[in-house]
């Protein structure tokens, strides 16, 4: 798939919130490390099942051109304005 090979290790979640958050960031806005990787791998399958892409190939192409677009993190920063605006 063009992946990196990644150990368990470099999948580790962070220690502390603010590493998360961070990290989460780095993701969304196509950080290409080990875990950027999984989750394109993820979404790629996800993709697939879902009939949006014709193989898990072609849905981790997607995942890593939404991911490198900034259009994940722009829904999420969506998902949070319109959470935060029902409490």
């Amino acid at each position: 798939m063009g992946l990196p090979d990644a150990s368990l290790q470099e999948l580790a979640g962070p220690e502390t919130a603010a590493e998360a958050a961070e990290l989460l960031r780095e993701v969304l806005t196509g950080g290409e490390g080990a875990l950027g990787g999984f989750v394109a791998a993820n979404a790629g399958a996800a993709l697939y099942v879902a009939g949006r892409a014709d193989s898990i190939e072609e849905g981790v192409r997607q995942a890593q051109e939404i991911l490198s677009s900034g259009r994940a993190l722009e829904i999420l920063e969506r998902y949070v304005s319109f959470t935060s605006a029902t409490e």
